[in-house]
């Protein structure tokens, strides 16, 4: 493994680390857990995938569960993206189906607050 890459997958992990701290105990902080899942599969998305996806997930849910939709779909669009580099068709339909979903309440909901 390259150096650059193996600094990647350590990244990652850091990061998966640091959410899990922010997720526990006394912390329980979504926020910055979510951030933290983020950074991981930053870290990890051109070194492994599968890492990737799951910090992703991660983070995802914790949008989805706050409510945060928009930014719940750019994160299932960057999986749909990482199925698509692993040729797994079916995972990326699904992920850009999500991506889609989370998009259109976001509109609805923008829409609902103009008509107020």
């Amino acid at each position: 493994m390259c150096v650059l890459c193996a600094c990647r997958q350590e990244a990652g992990q850091a990061y998966e680390q640091v959410a899990e701290i922010y997720s526990g105990g006394k912390m329980n902080d979504p926020h910055s857990t979510q951030g933290a899942y983020d950074q991981a599969a930053k870290a990890y998305k051109n070194v492994n995938l599968r890492a990737a996806i799951k910090c992703y997930t991660s983070a995802v849910d914790i949008l989805m569960e706050n409510n945060k939709f928009s930014q719940a779909a750019k994160m299932w669009k960057e999986m749909g993206m990482l199925y698509e580099k692993e040729h797994d068709t079916d995972n990326a339909i699904r992920t850009y189906q999500k991506a889609a979903d989370c998009y259109e309440v976001t509109q609805h909901t923008q829409e609902s607050r103009r008509n107020r």
